[in-house]
């Protein structure tokens, strides 16, 4: 016979929204290696075609901007969008 519905087996275990120690350790990691490596990123992409670029900026917001809903996207996700295409496309110039 099982537990009784709406009780734990174990009543002691893990709390409710406890953060996995391994996860964040990940994300720890990831996040430094991210940040040592973002000139070569820069870099790397500065060199792709400009077809290329566009592709690979798209495939990037997903992380930056949360995704749009039904209604219009607010001003501050826009304002952030065209200063971010600004930066990528300007960098061009600077070579």
């Amino acid at each position: 016979m099982g537990q009784p519905k709406g009780q734990s087996g174990n009543p002691a275990g893990k709390p409710k929204g406890a953060k996995n120690k391994t996860t964040k350790q990940m994300k720890e990691l990831l996040t430094k290696f991210a940040e040592d490596k973002i000139e070569d990123v820069i870099n790397a992409f500065d060199e792709l075609e400009a077809k290329d670029k566009v592709s690979a900026f798209t495939s990037l917001l997903k992380y930056v901007i949360p995704p749009a809903r039904d209604t219009d996207a607010d001003k501050a996700g826009a304002d952030a969008v065209s200063m971010m295409i600004d930066r990528l496309f300007n960098r061009e110039g600077k070579k």
